[in-house]
């Protein structure tokens, strides 16, 4: 066994090892009043035997009282229920329902929802959300005026950006691949946007967000798990020889692969007159 190989497969044996569970049966909410145009949804989520706490905080900041979308079309309750159980299917989906130890070892999620164009966040009116460590913030701005439906769109956000809380990152591996998986978890949740492209779309494999997303789908249904163990060897390293190792063929193989999977069969001729 060559060391390239020895080195993914010791990584892959540490990286899935059990480590900490955080499952639990059910969610108690207590709701907290801050001012009229603010409040706080705090959800708990009691933990199986001598788990630690994780508590789900939503904190509504939206600027349009009477005529927020937020408030009228999604809620607080729903905002933080959606929240929580975001964060579970992440850890379902990448950690067997376990959570991470080394650096992301959160009691606390929080998502904020406030407008970026008055708060002068982001790229507005471009950014649709920011996550740092265990903070969400989405833009208000992007649910006020968003064309469809608005709380269908607000769950596949909080998939993604739950997914960026708790996945591993890597200096080395391409940004479009990190972003990717964030989206792959919200695909697989059952939450796409409705405004992706078809499977099959994109140039690059690494392209991000939902392309990348569909060609992850589609390395998962050679191996399923795969996405996981990604996930976990992300911890500690990345190279493109990992697609090689889980597999058995290239990134550049498997993207063509992919490619052919999706593609449209050629229309027939049409017949001469």
């Amino acid at each position: 066994m060559s060391s390239m190989k020895l080195f993914l497969v010791l990584i892959l044996a540490t990286a899935v090892s059990p480590i900490m569970a955080t499952r639990s049966a059910a969610l108690f909410r207590t709701t907290v009043k801050l001012s009229n145009s603010k409040a706080k949804e705090t959800a708990y989520a009691p933990p199986a035997g001598s788990a630690p706490l994780i508590i789900y905080e939503l904190i509504d900041n939206s600027t349009s009282p009477g005529n927020s979308r937020f408030e009228t079309e999604i809620g607080r309750i729903y905002g933080v229920e959606t929240l929580s159980l975001a964060s579970q299917y992440v850890l379902d989906t990448l950690y067997k329902g376990q959570k991470p130890r080394y650096g992301k070892d959160y009691s606390e999620v929080v998502a904020i929802i406030e407008s970026f164009n008055q708060a002068r966040l982001g790229q507005y009116p471009l950014e649709v959300a920011s996550t740092v460590g265990n903070k969400i913030r989405l833009n208000s701005d992007y649910i006020q005026y968003f064309s469809g439906d608005v709380k269908y769109e607000f769950t596949g956000i909080m998939y993604h950006e739950s997914t960026r809380i708790w996945q591993n990152r890597n200096e080395r591996a391409p940004a479009g691949l990190i972003n990717g998986i964030a989206d792959y978890v919200r695909l697989k949740a059952g939450w796409p946007s409705l405004n992706w492209e078809k499977r099959g779309s994109g140039d690059r494999w690494d392209e991000g967000y939902h392309v990348t997303a569909y060609f992850l789908e589609y390395c998962n249904s050679i191996r399923e798990g795969f996405v996981a163990e990604l996930n976990g060897i992300l911890r500690f390293f990345y190279s493109d020889e990992i697609f090689v190792s889980l597999l058995g063929r290239s990134v550049d193989e498997l993207w063509i692969g992919y490619k052919l999977a999706y593609e449209s069969p050629a229309p027939a001729p049409t017949p001469a007159c």
